[in-house]
This record gives structure tokens, sequence and C-alpha cells, in this order.
């Protein structure tokens, strides 16, 4: 046996065996059943790998490109679940393995288990959409060499043969969508659903349908997700795109509320300005403004940035914030002069923290555009204290307050020291003005300690 076809029958047990596991013991009259099963999934796997090793091997050879990078996320995803369902089902096990006698962690392990076997499910659709192409190209290979004795299809047949597909593939993709919503799967991967719940009225047959169908959704996501980037697409861009999914998702599972001073018009020419560790945040109070560009910096880091920002509508200026950047300056003021509002982590792209560069206020002098301060405060955040930044990032179900300040003026008469220091107190004031106003709604008998400069 070709090991080709080998890989393809293990890969077609491995789905078949995780989509009877995924509906947990209500499938099996007894429980050691899903043990079992079990256990011969993680020898599939094992042989999988074994198979595979030296795609393994190779892992730190060579350079990464966007198809390299996507895979190597989703392979090593699968492996961490691979590795809590093994640890968390021997935990858990009743027949199989009750020998060890654990008793202990049977609570951690079953939220595990679920939360593993959920995004294990995910990771291994996406696994298959990722290599849909190789095995479309393997089932082609072997047509043809079966139409070499034959009268190929007319151009027709193959046409009609294609829009069927397709249309079957976006039905199939479409119902995956609704099965996903309506099954709560989205629940069980961000643990808002702790205990796996199956709908016996709707029976056996249903649940495969379902499940199947949201395997082909993910595994088409994946696919043309893949061929979409192509070779067109660097690893920057690719990160970037990545970021923007991740920044979406933590957007969308976070409490946001907006609140504005007196005399501020986002729709008009204004230079927002932030610190540099709230972009995250800053994005959010920002997407309601039509027109606006933002300065990214020109460096390959800063490709990553530049790729959310285009995604959330912004027009991009690369280069620094610095006065000594002429290029980029003189790209704002066109973009001021075109009745854009500018965005400026006014500390960026480098640093230090909290110390204004000269190029915000510059245009604002130049222009005599308002400078207007935005700031945020998250009742729950990672903070990535080894960057320069100390960046913000809310954790998903936060409250997040989003602040956007009084607008200001400088005149050209302001030194450049008074400005600087002018910025920074407005900032500072904004990100206080976010956290009096979270601490008034969320935290009315306590008393919370903030300091924006204290990264708590």
């Amino acid at each position: 046996m070709k090991q080709s076809t080998l890989r393809m029958m293990i890969d077609s047990a491995m789905t078949l065996i995780s989509l009877m596991l995924i509906g947990g013991n209500y499938f099996f009259p007894w429980t050691g059943v899903h043990e079992i099963l079990g256990v011969s999934l993680f020898v599939f796997w094992g042989t999988h790998v074994a198979l595979n090793r030296r795609w393994y091997a190779s892992l730190l050879k060579g350079s990464y490109r966007p198809f390299r990078i996507m895979q190597t996320i989703v392979n090593c995803g699968i492996l961490v679940c691979a590795a809590f369902l093994m640890i968390s089902g021997i935990m858990l096990s009743q027949h199989v393995f009750v020998f060890l006698g654990i008793g202990f962690g049977a609570n951690f392990a079953r939220i595990a288990h679920m939360l593993a076997s959920h995004w294990y499910f995910l990771f291994m659709s996406l696994h298959i959409g990722l290599h849909a192409g190789m095995i479309s190209r393997h089932i082609a290979a072997k047509h043809q060499r079966t139409a070499e004795t034959k009268t190929g299809p007319s151009i027709q047949s193959i046409r009609l043969k294609t829009i069927i597909l397709y249309t079957l593939l976006a039905g199939i993709c479409t119902y995956g969508l609704y099965a996903f919503i309506s099954r709560g799967v989205w629940r069980y991967l961000v643990l808002q659903q702790q205990f796996f719940f199956l709908d016996m009225e709707k029976g056996y047959a249903i649940f495969f349908t379902d499940y199947s169908a949201i395997t082909v959704l993910f595994a088409a996501c994946a696919h043309y997700g893949a061929k979409l980037m192509g070779e067109k697409m660097n690893k920057y861009k690719f990160l970037g795109a990545i970021l923007h999914i991740v920044y979406r998702i933590l957007s969308f599972m976070t409490r946001k509320e907006y609140f504005y001073a007196d005399g501020v018009e986002m729709n008009s020419p204004n230079i927002i300005v932030f610190w540099h560790r709230k972009i995250f945040t800053v994005c959010n109070a920002t997407r309601i403004i039509k027109k606006k560009a933002s300065i990214v910096s020109a460096s390959k880091d800063g490709e990553i940035l530049a790729e959310l920002l285009k995604r959330e509508c912004n027009e991009l200026i690369r280069g620094s914030s610095n006065r000594d950047n002429i290029k980029s300056l003189k790209e704002a003021m066109k973009y001021a002069k075109k009745d854009y509002t500018l965005g400026i982590a006014i500390d960026g792209p480098r640093g230090p923290i909290f110390e204004p560069k000269a190029g915000a206020i510059f245009i604002a002098q130049k222009t005599g555009m308002p400078i207007v301060p935005v700031s945020s405060y998250c009742s729950k955040k990672w903070i990535f204290k080894n960057m320069w930044d100390k960046l913000e990032i809310p954790i998903p179900f936060a409250k997040c307050v989003h602040y956007v300040a009084e607008p200001f003026y400088l005149t050209r008469e302001t030194s450049l020291e008074d400005s600087v220091k002018l910025v920074k107190e407005k900032i500072h004031e904004a990100g206080n003005k976010a956290f009096e106003i979270y601490n008034k709604k969320y935290n009315k008998s306590k008393n919370i300690e903030f300091k924006e400069e204290s990264f708590t």
C-alpha cells in the first residue's frame, strides 16, 4: 500500500472517530466505548505523526511564508489540544485507565476535556481545509490517468459540474454556519458553556449532519483563505490579517461603552492622539470616523499593524511621528488638506513610552487642526510588560470604557517643550477620565487606585 493512500485512510478514520467522540457519552449505552474510541484516536494520531515526522523535524528550518505559518499554527494547535485531551481523558477515565487510581482534579479535567475537544475539532477542520488542495490534486491525477484511454468530457459538462459543486459547497457552508450558531459551538470554545449538551430530540443523524457541515465550513475557510493569500501576501501582512481577526473577535467579546466630551465632532478633521499601548482599544473608539488616515512605522514590523489598520478602513501614512521624518509629515499634511482625521500613536513607534513625539505637534501648529486625546480603561486586560509600550489587550468579556476628550489647539507661538507637556497631560487626563467613568458605573462600593503609568 502506498504511503499516501495509508495517510488518507488514517486521516479519514481520525475524522470519523472525532465526530463520534465530540458527542461525548450520549451515543453509547456503555461509557467505556467513548474511552476505547479515544484511545483508538490517539493510536491513529500517533501513527499520523510518525508518517509525517519529516514535517515536524523541519519546523526550525527554512523560511516561513503565510501558508506555512498558518499550517504550523493549526498543527501545533492540534498537538496542544491532543495533549490536553489525553491527560484529562486519563484523569476522567472510569474504565480503561481506572487502574491508575486517579482521584483528584475531576472538575478541572472535565472543563479541560470539553474545551480541548472543541478546539481540537476546530483545528482538525482547518487542517483538512489546508490539505484539501493536495487531496483534490490526487483525485485529479487519478481521474487524468483514467481519462487517457477515454474520450474526455466536454467543456460544457465540466462547467456544469463545477457550478453544481460550488453551489453544493455554498449550501453546506451556509448550513454549517447555522449549525455552528444554533449548536452554540462558539460558547464551548470560550468556556461560556461549561457543560456539553446534546438535544436528544434532534437525534444522532442531525448531530452528525450538523457537525459534518461545520467541518466543511471551516475546511472551506482554511482552503480558500490559503488560496486567497497566495504568494502576494508576505508573512507580515499575513500576521496582520491574523491580528485583525483576533482584534475583531476580542472586540466582539468585550462590553464597550463610548463617552464623548463636549465639543467633540468625530467626523470633522481632527488629530486623534493616544498612547501606543492603547492602540487595540482606540481602534474601537475611532471606527465611526469615515475619513481617517494613520501614521504607521515603515519598518517590517509596522507592516503587521498597517494590515490591521488597513482592514479597519484607514488610509496609511508610512513613517514615524518624529518631526524629522519629512516624508511622512508631508503626506500627513496632504491628508489634512483633504479633511481627513489623522490618527497618531504619539509616543510610537519605538518609544520611549509616554513621551510625545513632535510630529503631531508640528502638524497641529501648521494646519490649525484640533488635537483630540483618546484613551480607555478595561476591567480585565493582558499587559505585555516585555514590550516597550506595555501593550494592553482586553480579555474576553471585559468591560471597556472609551473616552474621547475635549479638543484643544496648539498655536505656533507655543514652544515645543510646553506643547509636549500639554499633550502628555491631556492624554493622561483622558485616561484618568475613562477610569473615573468606569469606577462610578461598576465599582460604586469599591475604591480602586489607578495610575496611568502603573501598568496594572
